[in-house]
């Protein structure tokens, strides 16, 4: 009885376990099941790979390769990789790795079938746990597109940094926040007379000379406004350099924060270049308008002097072959007054360059001494001569270049009116021949290295631009009395006498002619 109890508890506990095995076996074909069909349907690539031979792949490793997944069973990999080189490089890094450490990720650059390249991000791990020798389960997806576009952005990037840094614009970019700057190109520093380094170290909002010149007023209104903001402005850089700029700020948002892109464009050279450009063209104007009215002038005096001679000689017959009488005294004054006319007739001959000239060598101190001799000093004012000694000599006609003189120094004087004041006379050898900036070449200077050079100057009322610009016009005056012909006529001179006049003068500053003569 005993027994067969024994035996039914024993029968029992048999069936019992192989239905937990019946039951095991159950989950665990139903476990494969569903391992199978999540290999063969998942997205990743699956390949069992030993000794760098593919030992099993799923459909989509075989996708991915254009390849069937079951004609890959026992295929090397070494067809799948750009060449024998990069095979070898993956094996010192891929497949030494995984065996090391058990485990492998990275990006790799595979070849199809076809041969096309593609990339891959790759993860691999040891079929079994510290034994290599089984090989290594890889799970690979295609990230071309994804890296395909890193790369592009990557080539911009670096692109965008050789632009900017071979840019002949400024550029500088500062952080809106705490107005830090972040980048700045070669340009940026030699338009402002720095380097990048310390460019780097400067904060737009704390800068004295964007302040000073507005920018960064336009600055903070391109950051409150979002839209671009441009100012030509003039200022000296934060390094000591006066220059005429072309701003352009550019607000932007990058990475979520705002920045504030400055472009800098030096107008200075071309600023200054239209600026002689301008002077040049208002003194060939001048220059033109002069030569009109010489040939004016010249004309009409020529004219009127033959007039005046023939009315002379005329009146002259008259006193010999009238009686002596009444006639006498009339006729003198006509005569005294055809001497005037012809002197002014004289004198529009002498501004238009057709007067009769006698050229003589001429020490240029000694003509200045002599006819400051015969000059008087007004009460309270003075008349100083520095001359330099040892000057070259020069050629032209004494009496005209001392006319010249004279009515220079009469006009100095009259500017200085009764306050008085001191008039200076010098003479120097220049051997540069434009004037300081901001004076005028009334005539241009001669020719040559050197020059003789006189100069006439007064700290008295000084002259308009407007005054200025009809100071050498034939009968313009802004005197009460006079003819307006003193600075036409020693224009005139000067010209026959191919001496260089320049003047720099201003309302309350004073005057300063100064001559040009060619060494004789």
């Amino acid at each position: 009885m005993w027994r067969f109890l024994r035996q039914a508890r024993s029968d029992r506990r048999y069936r019992e376990a192989a239905q937990v095995r019946e039951r095991a076996w159950e989950e665990l074909l139903r476990s494969l099941h569903v391992q199978t069909l999540v290999l063969a349907n998942s997205g990743l690539g699956i390949a069992h790979i030993k000794d760098r031979l593919i030992q099993w792949a799923n459909p989509r490793w075989g996708e991915i390769f254009g390849v069937p997944a079951e004609r890959l069973a026992g295929a090397s990999m070494a067809p799948f990789h750009r060449d024998a080189a990069a095979f070898a490089a993956f094996g010192r890094t891929g497949y030494a790795t995984i065996e090391r450490e058990g485990r492998f990720k990275g990006e790799i650059q595979f070849r199809r079938v076809d041969g096309s390249p593609f990339w891959a991000y790759l993860v691999g791990s040891l079929l079994v746990s510290g034994r290599p020798e089984e090989g290594a389960i890889w799970c690979l997806e295609d990230v071309s597109d994804r890296v395909d576009a890193q790369m592009e952005r990557d080539d911009a990037l670096r692109l965008n940094q050789k632009l900017i840094a071979a840019s002949p614009t400024g550029i500088l970019l500062y952080r809106a926040a705490d107005g830090a700057c972040i980048l700045a190109n070669q340009a940026a520093a030699r338009i402002t007379g720095g380097s990048i380094e310390a460019l780097r170290t400067q904060n737009f909002r704390r800068n004295t000379a964007w302040a000073e010149s507005g920018l960064l007023a336009k600055a903070e209104a391109a950051l409150a406004t979002s839209a671009e903001q441009r100012l030509d402005a003039v200022l000296t850089t934060s390094f000591g350099l006066g220059k005429e700029l072309d701003c352009t700020f550019v607000p932007f948002a990058s990475r979520g924060e705002r920045i504030l892109m400055l472009m800098v464009a030096d107008l200075t050279e071309r600023a200054h270049l239209m600026r002689e450009l301008a002077q040049k063209n208002d003194d060939l104007i001048r220059a033109r308008k002069m030569e009109s009215l010489g040939l004016m002038a010249g004309g009409v005096a020529h004219d009127f002097n033959n007039l005046f001679q023939a009315v002379q000689g005329n009146l002259e017959l008259a006193l010999l072959k009238a009686p002596d009488g009444g006639i006498k005294a009339p006729v003198d004054r006509a005569l005294k007054i055809l001497d005037k006319a012809s002197l002014l007739t004289h004198r529009m001959l002498e501004y238009s360059g057709r007067s009769f000239r006698h050229s003589e060598i001429l020490a240029l101190n000694k003509l200045v001494q002599d006819c400051l001799r015969s000059l008087a000093d007004p009460g309270g004012q003075r008349i100083e001569f520095l001359g330099q000694a040892g000057l070259p000599e020069i050629e032209g006609d004494g009496k005209q270049l001392a006319q010249v003189l004279t009515g220079l120094v009469l006009n100095a004087q009259e500017s200085l009116g009764p306050c008085g004041g001191t008039v200076q006379v010098r003479t120097e050898l220049r051997r540069d021949d434009p004037g300081p900036a901001p004076g005028l070449w009334i005539h241009p200077p001669p020719e040559g290295a050197a020059a003789v050079c006189l100069s006439v100057s007064d700290n008295g009322s000084g002259m308009s631009p407007e005054v200025l610009e009809r100071a050498f016009d034939p009968f313009f005056t802004t005197h009460r009395h006079g003819r307006g012909l003193g600075l036409s006529a020693a224009l005139g001179i000067l010209r026959t006498h191919n001496a260089g006049l320049w003047v720099d003068t201003a309302a309350g500053r004073g005057t300063t002619f100064r001559i040009h003569f060619p060494v004789a």
